[in-house]
């Protein structure tokens, strides 16, 4: 997927998301240690799982406000998936501020988007779905919560 926005110095993502294809590889909820002021020290050379992922926000999906480091979460599509299934990483250091986005999720998912959220590196403890919030029932299959 294209990117339509630049992430800037938004570089929420290389905290929370696991990247297997570093050496060693990077855990979720663990700041990369190649991330700089500038953004990545290793973007021209960065692995295949950095150069691939782009999130919701940057692909346009979200209004330019709710960019992920002000919002504390980042959102992406399971994989296969268009905008039918969400799966949002909250920043554990943050794990309230990502609540702002409760209205537009709710519409979201009104729409017939199923959307899950939870910790970095964690299984979901909520969703979204058929325009409301609920707390994430043990029962729903969780999709792959990491980047691999």
């Amino acid at each position: 997927m294209k990117a339509a926005r630049r992430c800037g110095d938004c570089t929420l993502c290389c905290t929370l998301l696991g990247v297997e294809d570093l050496s060693p590889p990077k855990p979720p909820a663990v700041k990369c240690a190649h991330v700089c002021s500038r953004g990545c020290r290793v973007y021209a050379s960065r692995p295949r799982t950095c150069r691939e992922f782009v999130c919701l926000w940057a692909q346009g999906a979200f209004p330019k406000r709710a960019r992920p480091d002000r919002v504390g979460i980042v959102f992406h599509t399971h994989e296969g998936d268009e905008l039918e299934r969400l799966i949002g990483f909250y920043d554990p250091a943050r794990p309230n501020d990502w609540r702002v986005l409760i209205e537009g999720l709710t519409r979201t998912s009104a729409l017939g988007a199923l959307i899950v959220i939870g910790p970095a590196g964690e299984q979901p403890l909520f969703m979204f779905k058929d325009g409301q919030m609920r707390d994430r029932p043990p029962d729903l299959e969780a999709p792959e919560m990491e980047l691999t």
